[in-house]
């Protein structure tokens, strides 16, 4: 066969050389990564079960407690709302009415009882009935409903309190608690007693709990879907969502019929879930309850809260804990691999150990020494930084090349090397040739023979003259901060806008040193200004000041009297105060226009704080419709004040001021004309009194006046005068003055027993005018 041939058949012949051996893969290895996998899977997913049901079980048991505390705090709430009306209404039956009937005005107990009306939304009517032998009888309700609804269930009320069998009940009492127009009418009866403790009549107020309600049950939430509703003793529903459900049973869609409102009435607060049936479907609901306790009735605030609001954090939750596992995961996968990488990173560092020093030390000053503190061998840079030649240094002693206090130094260090201490550093402070300082760090190393014998003594020394000046900057930049925060502490004192510029200005003259300084505050309509200085004759530039507040950035001038002006404006929150200006010889580098700015802006915060707490010091004293003095005020001014009579033997007066007719304003008028004749009689009062006197604003439409060192007859003339002027004043309505004037100290030692005089010689004056008319 010729070579042709032989070529031909080998391209089908299969040799040895196209056969290439391959490793067979480690079966029992990949199979144990396998399990393991699986095995790390299978208790991946096991735990993120049962912490889900854990999970489950704490976020019930953390909304029960957080339902507990929202019904603990409306009831709180509620209770107080309704406790506070009833303490006023007993109030108006044990003092004002007993009197009123007493005197037996009428017209006063009218207006009274429907003012009571008007002024509560929570009142929505009112029942009086005399037992005094005339049978007089006077009711009042609100227009709209549940105000005549109302009404007759307190005649139902009434007619049972009038009853001899009900004597021995408590003369304040609920009566009943029921549903009118779709609102929870609470009905309580009032006894009301003479001051011989003889019965006079009785009081009934329909009381309309929606408002309270509204307030304090409808924010109630569990959840997003959750409500709350109020249930009385019988288990009849009050309120609730629902409105369809008002009215019913609470019984009809709680499991175990009557069980679960027994169960709330006799455990004030909830302490587990029950099961409620509501609509067609049956959904487990989280349910937290409290008592509600007003007088002789108990009521029921449940908040229920649909499984699901639990089950939505609940899932949140468990995306949360699987992302966490993940993570988890991931970061053992990572720790695998971080060991596997610090074994090999430790095999290198093995291997780079003898190189390390030369690779770290090879552009440093390096020098070495025998025990004796001779040179043994210095390097270039050694050589090149102190000017000296290797063969001039080599051999010869530390001290004969360098500076005696240096060396001294340094052979102490050097002796204090030893195998427990094989180094030690320090720093030294180098004046150069040129005048300049450099700073050098050394590193002092001792090398040892094998038994632990010092032999040689290495230094490295590297130049660390940059971080020094650094270092040095900021100790003299936290210096200057030091400065700064005493200056801002000075400041933080000052009680008042010219003590706070003041204390600012001696500042930047005597301790910081400044020829002078202007503080400019712009009023309000840009139209003036108000400038403090620090007693030199010079004067700020005006126009640099003004560009300095338009463009907001500080400005530099220098003066034709070759000073140097800075300006700052003085901002806060894009309100332009005013501009803070400064003198000085030199022209101010980049840190002090840094440090003014920094003054300038803690400047502008406290003159906006002094004016605000300015404001909330008016507020707090003024009465804001007719800009007199309020009721709290006075009356804590009243307690000096007769503390003060007391002391020094002196007399003053007081007067109880009521607007006569002023309901009519309201009525006729409405409610703005009655704020405008407010206003009106404080003006009146204030142009009637002294300087030294004092009108404030005592209730809705009573005033105070205290007039010092005058007795009653001076005040009556006062008063008189007063009187005079409402009856030639233009108002909406005519009104009149009905007051009464009380002595200190003859008419009580008390400021409350003298404003008890006072009022009650006041509704005799009214009842003596409504008699006359």
């Amino acid at each position: 066969m010729n070579r042709e041939g032989r070529d031909k058949d080998s391209f089908f012949t299969l040799t040895r050389d196209d056969i290439k051996e391959e490793t067979l893969p480690d079966l029992k290895k990949n199979t144990l990564q396998i399990f393991l996998s699986m095995l790390v899977f299978v208790t991946f997913i096991s735990t993120q079960i049962w912490m889900d049901r854990r999970a489950i079980g704490r976020h019930e048991s953390t909304f029960n407690i957080q339902q507990s505390r929202q019904i603990m705090v409306g009831r709180e709430a509620m209770e107080d709302r309704l406790r506070s009306l009833i303490s006023r209404l007993s109030s108006l039956t044990n003092t004002s009415l007993p009197q009123a009937i007493k005197m037996d005005a009428t017209d006063f107990i009218k207006e009274r009882l429907s003012l009571m009306v008007h002024a509560n939304e929570d009142v929505a009517a009112v029942l009086l009935k005399l037992k005094d032998g005339t049978g007089w009888e006077y009711s009042y309700n609100r227009l709209i409903s549940p105000g005549p609804a109302a009404l007759r269930k307190a005649r139902e009320a009434m007619a049972l309190g009038m009853d001899d069998r009900s004597r021995k009940a408590s003369p304040i009492r609920v009566d009943t608690v029921d549903i009118v127009d779709r609102h929870p009418i609470m009905v309580i009866t009032f006894d009301i007693f003479s001051g011989h403790g003889e019965p006079q009549g009785h009081m009934v107020v329909a009381l309309d709990l929606l408002p309270a309600i509204d307030r304090y049950v409808v924010p109630l939430r569990g959840g997003a879907h959750g409500w709350a509703y109020l249930v009385d003793e019988g288990g009849k529903i009050l309120y609730h969502q629902f409105p369809s459900l008002i009215g019913s049973s609470a019984s009809s869609f709680l499991t175990g019929d009557g069980e679960a409102i027994d169960t709330m009435m006799r455990h004030p607060s909830g302490e587990g879930s029950l099961y409620e049936n509501y609509g067609s479907g049956q959904d487990r609901k989280l349910v937290a309850w409290d008592t509600l306790r007003i007088l002789n009735r108990k009521l029921l605030l449940v908040l229920s809260t649909p499984e699901e609001d639990v089950d939505a954090i609940v899932q949140e939750d468990r995306t949360l804990r699987f992302l966490l596992g993940l993570m988890l995961l991931s970061s053992l996968s990572l720790s695998f691999l971080w060991v596997a990488d610090r074994r090999h990173r430790a095999k290198l560092r093995e291997s780079e150990a003898r190189y390390q020093t030369i690779i770290d030390d090879q552009f440093e000053l390096v020098s070495r020494f025998d025990t004796d503190g001779r040179f043994s061998f210095v390097n270039d840079a050694y050589c090149g930084f102190f000017g000296f030649k290797r063969e001039d240094v080599l051999g010869k002693p530390l001290g004969s090349v360098r500076d005696s206090r240096y060396a001294r130094i340094s052979m102490e260090l050097f002796k204090s090397i030893s195998t427990e201490n094989p180094f030690n550093f320090n720093e030294e402070r180098i004046s150069m040739p040129d005048g300049s300082t450099r700073y050098l760090s050394w590193s002092n190393r001792g090398i040892f023979d094998e038994k632990g014998k010092l032999v040689e003594i290495q230094g490295v020394a590297r130049d660390i003259t940059d971080r020094k000046e650094v270092e040095l900057a900021l100790q003299e930049e936290t210096l200057q901060l030091e400065n700064l925060h005493s200056i801002v502490q000075k400041l933080t004192s000052a009680g008042s806008k010219s003590e706070l510029i003041r204390s600012l200005i001696e500042s930047l003259t005597e301790e910081m040193d400044y020829r002078s300084a202007f503080v400019s505050l712009r009023s309000g309509d840009d139209e003036g200004s108000e400038l403090f200085s620090s007693g030199d004759r010079k004067r700020p530039h005006v126009k640099t000041e003004d560009q300095a507040v338009t463009t907001e950035h500080p400005l530099v001038l220098q003066r034709e009297d070759r000073l140097t002006q800075l300006s700052v404006p003085v901002t806060f929150k894009g309100r332009k105060l005013g501009v803070l200006s400064v003198l000085s010889v030199v022209e101010p580098k980049e840190r002090e226009i840094k440090k003014i700015s920094i003054l300038s802006d803690h400047l502008a915060r406290l003159l906006v704080l002094l004016e605000v707490m300015d404001k909330r010091t008016r507020e707090a004293l003024i009465d804001p419709l007719t800009d007199i003095w309020n009721r709290r005020y006075i009356l804590k001014h009243l307690e000096s004040e007769n503390n003060r009579i007391k002391r020094y033997g002196e007399k003053a007066s007081l007067a109880i001021i009521d607007l006569g007719e002023f309901k009519l304003v309201n009525d006729l008028y409405g409610h703005e004309a009655g704020d405008e004749t407010l206003k009106k009689i404080a003006s009146v009062l204030k142009e009637s009194i002294r300087i030294c006197d004092m009108v404030a604003r005592y209730g809705g439409d009573e005033f105070l006046v205290y007039l010092p060192n005058t007795s009653p007859k001076q005040a009556e003339v006062v008063l008189s005068r007063a009187s005079q002027m409402v009856a030639i004043r233009d108002f909406p309505h005519p009104v009149a003055l009905d007051y009464g004037i009380a002595g200190f100290p003859d008419d009580g030692e008390t400021i409350e027993e003298i404003i008890k005089v006072a009022d009650d010689r006041m509704y005799a004056a009214k009842a003596r005018r409504k008699q006359k008319i």
